[in-house]
């Protein structure tokens, strides 16, 4: 039990590597992405979002949660129509 209490106290304090941190952008990439063709799209939808910022605060418990949940969360907000995307920005670049 207390070697459990230990192993808790000593993750919770640990900063996430970029691994880990991008494990968790493809799969909600991945599970938003209906063909190779949406990839490029839903990767710049995600990586554009409000979503980003909650789950790189690493105090906040968005990069803990499940990825379904962080799937919902996401999807939800986009049938609202409240992200902010760059893709017009980015069309004008290229």
């Amino acid at each position: 039990m207390l070697y459990r209490k230990l192993f808790l106290e000593n993750y919770k304090n640990r900063v996430p590597s970029y691994f880990e941190i991008g494990a968790i952008y493809e799969r909600l990439i991945k599970q938003i992405s209906n063909s190779k063709e949406d990839y490029i799209d839903n990767l710049i939808k995600v990586l554009t979002s409000w979503i980003i910022t909650k789950i790189d605060n690493y105090d906040s418990s968005m990069y803990y949660e499940n990825p379904s949940y962080i799937y919902h969360i996401f999807m939800s907000v986009i049938k609202k129509g409240k992200y902010y995307n760059f893709s017009n920005k980015l069309k004008i670049l290229s």
